[in-house]
């Protein structure tokens, strides 16, 4: 049995790391990625939990949800990013004189001061940091009234101007998955993107997994997915992906999600 090993995708502003997990030995190879917002702390509890689940249900040979382990990861290999932004948490919880980028951030927060934080350090949104329709993006965020570093809403200087973005985005260069599947606290739900050619088997699989578990299935505009991580991928290297929203509170629905977008 292989049990699930672990690594670290990189580095955040503060040090921290950006871990992940790897189980299964199988050839089709699957990315979960969640934690981009500060404000996320139902999706990557739940990634996170999925993975050890998945480890435990591996090793002694148990049924893994409504799957046999064994023959599930078997099929499958899967990496689990349970959290980009592992500085975001931090500034929303406590207001540290000795961190290095405290000044900055009261700046941004005085300068926002009704705005909830849910970038990184730096002030920058990780999930509108990629290239991918990214002059759109900037120019969504100047209708907006978004012209610097700010609690939420700015994609940074250019693409992958984060330690934590460009380290993530070279860890799925090196792996190239074949499916990446964002995770997110947003209302329940399978996102698609509408600027994006689709294929049919991904745009089945969304369609499936929201018929089977009850998750509604919505299709992103352009002012929504601008500089996202799906728009990357699949504009830049082929790699198709949707997000999900497993919503604000914690439900077994949520796990059987994840399983099936593994499975399917």
């Amino acid at each position: 049995m292989n049990k699930t090993q672990g690594g670290t995708v990189g580095r955040s502003w503060l040090g921290n790391e950006i871990v992940f997990f790897k189980t299964g030995t199988g050839i089709k190879k699957i990315m979960f990625i969640g934690g981009f917002s500060a404000a996320d702390t139902v999706s990557g509890k739940e990634l996170s939990e999925w993975a050890k689940e998945a480890e435990e249900c591996l090793f002694s040979g148990e049924n893994f949800g409504e799957f046999k382990a064994a023959v599930l990861f078997a099929k499958v290999t899967v990496y689990v990013v349970p959290n980009v932004n592992p500085d975001g948490a931090y500034f929303r919880q406590t207001s540290d004189i000795f961190n290095p980028f405290h000044d900055r951030a009261e700046r941004i927060r005085k300068n926002n001061p009704n705005t909830e934080w849910t970038a990184n350090a730096r002030g920058t949104d990780l999930s509108k940091n990629f290239s991918g329709h990214w002059m759109k993006a900037k120019m969504f965020e100047r209708e907006r009234g978004i012209f610097t570093p700010a609690p939420s809403g700015y994609g940074g200087e250019y693409p992958e101007s984060e330690l934590e973005t460009s380290s993530l985005c070279g860890f799925i260069r090196r792996i190239s998955p074949d499916f990446i599947c964002v995770f997110s606290d947003e209302s329940r739900g399978i996102y698609t993107d509408k600027c994006l050619d689709i294929k049919d088997n991904i745009q089945q699989k969304a369609i499936l997994i929201s018929k089977l578990k009850g998750f509604p299935l919505y299709e992103r505009m352009l002012r929504d997915s601008a500089a996202t991580l799906p728009v990357w991928v699949k504009n830049e290297l082929g790699i198709s992906a949707f997000s999900v929203g497993l919503g604000k509170d914690e439900d077994t629905k949520n796990k059987d999600v994840i399983t099936l977008c593994a499975a399917l």
